[in-house]
């Protein structure tokens, strides 16, 4: 229309009655804006034309007024042609619902309206030239704000769309409404910016409504059952209350209906979040519907999430702890890694470039709420595995972690490194100690076999690994420590030297571990340690050499694997010392003798020289006679000797000693007789005669006593010159042996021996069957007599005690009876005679086995066997079971008692009616009563002989015990 006035400008209309019709059609309802712009106009016009402020051209002419109409027909057109209605959903709407006031496109546009505004029954104000009215809502508040009693109330349902095509629409809902809500709503808007404004409206109906709705909104749920209440404002509402819990997974529960409903819900986190209708039964407005949303508090549930576990060494890590559901949402969350806490109370962890290997492990996040205690919860742990190229790679021996073997085991070698993912390749290089030397070593697996390391073995190693990502640092060398006993052990010292000169030693050692090295000294058989160390390899030692130290030097080193040595000899050379003289056999000898004189000397090197003196005079002096030898002693070799020893660094001389000579020890004399009789007396007499003091000793060597015979030794008790040793004693067979007279003077022993026989009778005499005594019927007897007799026995006489009567049987050593029979059973014995005397043996008894004996015996065993070990001791048990259960009644019934004694001669009978006193039997026998009191309720015991004279006796004894028999028993 406008541009159509634009047009019309060019021939009559001034511009600024153009634009006053134009903008003034933009503001005026739907009604009145035909009547409006077509008045408008058609005043312009006339007032144009009429020549007051300005005159029509010339081209109008006859044909102004058809050109007026069709332009006003135009204008008509452009007014009508609006690109929005604004629809409710219905004609009249109830108190308390919504109305929609739904805007829709009616043809296509180029985008959406740049400015609008929602009112309520504008007017025009011809002051303000434009419509006037409350704003309920508008896409810019700060230029058209909402009025106060529709601020909350309108929302626009969705976000206006972005294109408009035929049918787009926008709603805008207000609800809540009221009777004062009745009026026209109108839709204002700006197609684009600077374009006349356009209005589009709608008439809302607002009806009376008794059944508005009170639903109460319930907390927050803490107890296991909450209540719900929904009313009327009213009681004007014919209808009931209906509640709507269709969508709840746990139903509610009615308490009540009608026009007031209360109903219970319970805690359960399945209905968290959920809402809750209620209305009039027969309602189809949903607007009308009041609800209420259940607020149930609940342990989240979280899991992390991540876009992706599997990071390579510099890339980022973020973490999610997502929360599926909970009520209320978490406002705290902490991270844990490998079970241990990150300072952190993000719902995300963020792991900045770069990520390294430490990152690696598995995560966890804990969701929490503050304000609520016990509600606390944990995902499921989630692995991050960073992968990067080896790193921290070293070696070590498998099974040793110091780096320690044996000599001679095998050693395995293992490349430990630190990679993601697993090494794919292993390098092996071999160093000596110094470095100097390296070799790589075919072997690429992690683990390297050294088999028999040897101490020449001392090497080092390192390696290397590859993955598929890059290849690792070279790892720290590893030197092994080969354990081994010490070897090498070395003595350094020298072999001779003289007494006085200084003596350096060196004890040395290869060995690993340190060895303990120790320096000993072996003179003979005694060892003096030098010195000692302790994890070592050298020790020294030195000394000034005397004659002492001469001997064995051992160097032994010892550590835990073993021990070695090495020995030398030192050789301290010195001039002789400790010179003396030594006599063989001693320097009192007896005449025509041999005496020898040894010169002994300690000296290194040996004596080359010695020199005899004999009372300040050179005896002998030669160079090789060490000895001075006398083969027969005269008392003219008595006297003061000595000698003097040298060697090549000196000579030393010996202090002088004395010989003595005496005469010579004869042949000692035994006096005794050769043979006696046992029961003899015999006497020895052991004599000598020596010019010196002479012990005499006799002794007996026999085969049945040992060869000392206490008494038998003078001990010095011999003196003189006439030396005598009796002893006399009574002769028994144990006496018989060879007996020694032996003298001894100190320079010699002299014996003489004789032998002493006993002869005695027979001893010791027994007959013995040669297989048993017990011969069966028919059966051979043999029987043999034995004697201990000197000189043998020389006959064996038989005899048999028949009806005690001996009978002599045939003579011999031996016995035998053939043919054996009952009159042959008996007492058999022997009596064995020599020229000293005879003797007799003890009888032995013969029997004839037969088996009616032998039944006899076994029915009398079996009939002793029982009553001693059945039949006796069950009377004593059941006696023992009545006198207990006596006592338990005399206790239970607190009577007195009484003890009665019953001697030898005659037994009282006890009446139970009678009231007896309580005894106790004397030393001697007698009775001594005593009254029983109640402090003094005892039951006393005592042992007495009863004399049973009563026939019939309870029990038998297993020894048969006639009448008249005394036993031992209790009376109570």
């Amino acid at each position: 229309m406008c541009a159509v006035m634009q047009k019309m400008k060019e021939t009559c209309l001034p511009s600024h009655m153009l634009h006053w019709a134009c903008k003034s059609s933009s503001f005026r309802s739907r009604k009145s804006r035909v009547k409006s712009r077509l008045q408008n106009l058609l005043e312009g016009l006339l007032y144009a034309c009429s020549g007051k402020d300005y005159w029509c051209s010339g081209r109008m002419k006859n044909h102004t007024l058809t050109f007026v109409l069709l332009a006003s027909l135009m204008t008509a057109h452009q007014c009508f042609d609006i690109p929005f209605e604004v629809t409710t959903q219905s004609a009249s709407i109830k108190e308390g619902s919504c109305i929609e006031l739904t805007l829709t496109s009616k043809r296509d546009l180029p985008g959406p309206p740049a400015n609008w505004f929602w009112t309520k029954d504008s007017n025009w104000s011809e002051s303000q030239n434009k419509f006037v009215g409350p704003v309920i809502f508008s896409s810019n508040t700060n230029v058209w704000p909402i009025q106060p009693q529709f601020v909350g109330r309108v929302q626009s349902q969705g976000s206006p769309p972005s294109q408009w095509h035929t049918g787009t629409s926008m709603m805008a809902l207000m609800c809540n409404i009221s009777k004062s809500d009745n009026g026209t709503y109108s839709f204002f808007y700006q197609l684009t910016e600077g374009s006349p404004w356009e209005e589009v409206s709608a008439l809302v109906n607002v009806e009376d409504n008794p059944c508005l709705i009170h639903f109460v909104q319930p907390p927050t749920m803490t107890k296991a059952i909450e209540m719900l209440y929904c009313s009327y404002h009213t009681d004007a509402c014919p209808v009931k209350l209906q509640l709507l819990d269709n969508n709840l997974p746990i139903r509610l529960r009615r308490i009540s209906t009608g026009k007031m409903i209360a109903a219970e819900v319970v805690n359960n986190w399945q209905n968290d979040g959920k809402k809750v209708a209620c209305q009039a039964a027969g309602n189809t407005d949903k607007y009308l519907r009041k609800y209420v949303t259940l607020d149930i508090p609940y342990p989240p549930t979280v899991e992390i999430s991540t876009s992706k576990t599997t990071l390579k060494k510099g890339e980022s890590l973020i973490l999610s702890c997502d929360v599926k559901k909970g009520n209320p949402w978490p406002n705290t969350f902490t991270w844990y890694k490998d079970d241990k806490p990150i300072i952190t109370e993000k719902y995300y962890l963020h792991i900045e470039s770069p990520v390294l290997p430490e990152h690696k492990g598995l995560y966890k996040c804990v969701a929490n709420h503050t304000a609520y205690k016990g509600m606390s919860v944990t995902s499921a742990p989630l692995f991050i595995d960073v992968q990067h190229r080896p790193r921290n790679t070293s070696v070590s021996i498998v099974g040793s972690a110091k780096n320690e073997v044996k000599a001679g085991a095998s050693v395995v070698l293992r490349c430990t490194t630190d990679a993601n993912p697993e090494p794919y390749e292993y390098a092996w290089m071999l160093f000596s100690q110094d470095e100097r030397l390296s070799q790589r070593l075919p072997d690429n697996a992690e683990h390297l076999l050294l088999p028999e390391v040897r101490p020449s073995n001392r090497m080092c190693y390192r390696c290397s690994t590859t993955n598929a990502l890059d290849e690792g640092d070279v790892s720290e060398r590893l030197c092994i420590k080969i354990l081994h006993a010490p070897t090498n052990v070395r003595l350094s010292m020298l072999g001779k030297v003289p007494e006085g000169e200084m003596v350096s030693v060196a004890c040395s050692a290869e060995s690993v571990p340190l060895s303990r090295l120790t320096l000993t000294r072996t003179v003979g058989s005694v060892t003096t340690i030098l010195g000692e160390t302790a994890q070592n390899d050298v020790l020294s030692y030195i000394f000034k050499a005397t004659w002492t130290d001469g001997g064995v030097y051992t160097c032994e080193a010892t550590n835990a694997e073993g021990r070695g040595s090495a020995q030398k000899t030192l050789e301290v050379t010195y001039a002789p010392r400790n010179v003396a003289v030594k006599a063989n056999p001693s320097l009192e000898v007896a005449k025509n003798t041999m005496l020898t004189l040894q010169c002994d000397a300690d000296s290194n090197p040996p004596i080359t020289s010695v020199t005899w003196w004999k009372e300040d005079s050179v005896h002998q002096n030669e160079a090789d006679q060490q000895a001075l030898i006398m083969t027969h002693v005269t008392p003219d070799h008595a006297g003061i000797y000595g000698c003097m020893a040298a060697n090549q660094l000196g000579s030393a001389r010996s202090p002088p000693v004395k010989v003595e000579v005496h005469s010579g020890l004869p042949e000692p004399v035994l006096s005794m007789a050769a043979k006696v009789t046992e029961g003899d007396l015999v006497s020895m007499l052991c004599s000598v005669e020596s010019d010196l003091l002479s012990i005499l000793t006799l002794t007996r060597v026999s085969g049945k006593l040992s060869s000392e015979w206490p008494g038998a030794s003078s001990h010095g008790n011999a003196v003189g010159p006439n030396s005598t040793l009796a002893h006399t004693f009574k002769a028994t067979a144990d006496d018989s042996g060879v007996y020694i007279c032996e003298a001894d003077n100190g320079f010699g022993k002299r014996r003489a021996q004789k032998t002493l026989r006993v002869s005695y009778a027979p001893k010791h005499v027994t007959a013995t069957a040669q297989s048993s005594l017990m011969v069966a019927e028919n059966g051979t007897l043999v029987l043999r007599c034995d004697a201990d007799s000197d000189p043998p026995v020389e006959s064996v006489m038989w005899w048999k005690v028949n009806d005690a009567r001996p009978q002599n049987l045939p003579p011999g050593q031996n016995l035998t009876v053939a043919s054996f029979a009952a009159a042959d059973a008996g007492l058999y014995g022997c009596t064995a005679t020599n020229e000293v005397g005879s003797a007799s043996s003890p009888p032995v008894e013969v029997e004839m086995q037969n088996l009616n004996k032998l039944m006899e015996i076994t029915n009398a065993f079996n009939t002793v066997w029982l009553l001693k070990y059945i039949v006796a001791p069950l009377c004593i048990f059941l006696i023992l079971v009545f006198v207990l259960f006596f006592l338990w009644r005399v206790k239970r019934r607190s009577k007195k008692v009484s003890l009665v004694t019953v001697d030898n001669a005659q037994t009282r009978e006890l009446n139970p009616d009678n009231t007896y006193s309580m005894s106790n039997l004397s030393s001697d026998g007698k009775t001594r009563s005593k009254d029983a009191s109640d402090e003094d309720s005892k039951v006393y015991q005592s042992y007495a002989e009863v004399q049973l004279e009563q026939p019939n006796q309870t029990c038998e004894w297993a020894d048969n015990r006639s009448e008249g028999d005394t036993y031992m028993g209790f009376i109570i």
